[in-house]
Parts: structure tokens; C-alpha cells; sequence
């Protein structure tokens, strides 16, 4: 963790002494200050858009749960005395389903149009609340596996086409030459979510059990979703004569 910090904000020291070649061919060095200010005004002509709020809400949120999603199925099928040499083996399946529903994710886009975000965030909190249901209640082993296996194999499902999905989502209506700037404000949003994400489950596994742990993020994760979802209802997924026009009129200089 000390070794990431460290190359991370070597790397970011780095960047602010990148130079801007323009159409001349002329490099032309960007102060910090002014690196900032374009920042600043790139991020306030975003947030203009209820449709990208929306959007960017939504993808720091599922992509926060994707993320820990991994810490918390280790430390479950620890907690279920799982062997570690199957370890290797579940998430090669994992990849697996992965590529291939990556591979289809038009099919996913096609089939549930505008609910798409909605199958892809509910189910996956709403299984990780019952895997610590039913732990918790101690359920036969057999259909306690069941269920750990359905969690993981959704969550294998969605996470492929999901990142293709949300991009683009986030780059329609949007003009080529501000498709980057929107997708390095949702990058430094995530990044934010996914931080605080991890704090929070690392305090979590460390105060109290895993399932009760699971049952606490399912829990937050289907609330959260629910209000987000509903919250977008309104804003994302129209059709383009129903949005204002600040919502789909981005164009960033």
C-alpha cells in the first residue's frame, strides 16, 4: 500500500510536467494553475447535465461495489473453510463469464433497453444481502453454496459488459472532442467513491463478521441503488426530443 501511494504520486508530480504539442507542432507547457482552471470549468459544464450527473452518480456507486465486491467473496469462502486451491479456479471461472458476457454485452443493452443499469445493480446488492442471510441463519450447506454461487456468477455476468456499457452511456450525446474530459471527471469521481468504499468495508470486516458484513453492504448498496435509480428515472434513458437541451448540449472547449 506504501509502495502504491508512493509510485501514484510520483506519477501524478510527473504528469503536471507534460507539454501540449499543438496543431503546429509547437509544445506548449501548461502551468499547474491553468491545468486547474481548465479542470475547475471542465467539471462545471459537466455537472450542467442532469443526464451526466446521473450517470456518473450511478457509476461511483456500482463500480465502488464491483470493486470490494472481491475482498468480501475471499474473506466468505475463507469464513465457509472453502479450500485455497479452489481459489485459482473461481476466479478463472469468473474471467471466463466475464469475456463472454462482455463479448455479448449488446445482447444486454438490446434485450433490457433502459432497465439495463437496474438488472445490473439490484440483483447483485439483493445477493449479497441473502448470502449473509443465510449464513447468518445457518442454512443447510448445500443451499447456502447454491447461493454463493448464484452472487458470484451474477457478479461475473455483469462485470464484463458493465464497463463497456457505462461508457457508452456516458459518451452519448456527447461531441468527440469532450467524450475524454467526461470520462476523466467520472474516472477522479470513481476513484473518490472507491476510496471511501474501502475504508468503509475495511472498518466493517474488522469490527464485526463477514456475513454480518454482507449483510450490512447488501443492505446499504440496495437502499443506495434504489434512491439513485429512482433519482434517474427522470434523467437518463429518455428519448432525446424529452431531454433539456443543457442536459444533451455538451460541447467542452
Amino acid at each position: 500500500m506504501i509502495l502504491c501511494l508512493i509510485f501514484s504520486t510520483i506519477g501524478t508530480a510527473i504528469s503536471f510536467t507534460f507539454e501540449k504539442i499543438s496543431n503546429s507542432g509547437i509544445k506548449q507547457r501548461t502551468p499547474t494553475i491553468s491545468f486547474v482552471k481548465n479542470l475547475n470549468y471542465t467539471f462545471k459544464h459537466i455537472f450542467k447535465s442532469n443526464r451526466l450527473k446521473a450517470l456518473i452518480l450511478y457509476a461511483s456507486f456500482f463500480a465502488s461495489l464491483l470493486s470490494v465486491f472481491r475482498t468480501f467473496m475471499n474473506s466468505l469462502l475463507v469464513s465457509l473453510y472453502v479450500p485455497e486451491m479452489f481459489f485459482g479456479f473461481i476466479n478463472a471461472g469468473i474471467q471466463i463469464v466475464s469475456a463472454f458476457s462482455s463479448r455479448n454485452q449488446n445482447f444486454f443493452h438490446k434485450k433490457l433497453k433502459n432497465r439495463t443499469l437496474t438488472f445490473f445493480a439490484i440483483p447483485l446488492s439483493s445477493l449479497i444481502l441473502l448470502v449473509g442471510l443465510c449464513v447468518i441463519a445457518k442454512l443447510p450447506i448445500f443451499l447456502t453454496g447454491i447461493v454463493v454461487f448464484c452472487m458470484i456468477f451474477f457478479y461475473a455476468l455483469v462485470k464484463g459488459p458493465y464497463y463497456t456499457l457505462i461508457k457508452r452511456y456516458l459518451n452519448s450525446f456527447v461531441p468527440a472532442s469532450t467524450t475524454s474530459k467526461v470520462y476523466a471527471a467520472n474516472t477522479m469521481i470513481d476513484s473518490v467513491f472507491r476510496s471511501l468504499t474501502y475504508f468503509s468495508a475495511s472498518f466493517l470486516l474488522k469490527i464485526t463478521t463477514t456475513p454480518y458484513a454482507y449483510i450490512v453492504l447488501g443492505s446499504v448498496f440496495t437502499i443506495i441503488f434504489i434512491i439513485v435509480l429512482d433519482y434517474m428515472k427522470t434523467r437518463v434513458g429518455l428519448a432525446p426530443e424529452e431531454y433539456k437541451p443543457s442536459d444533451i448540449q455538451i460541447d467542452i472547449k
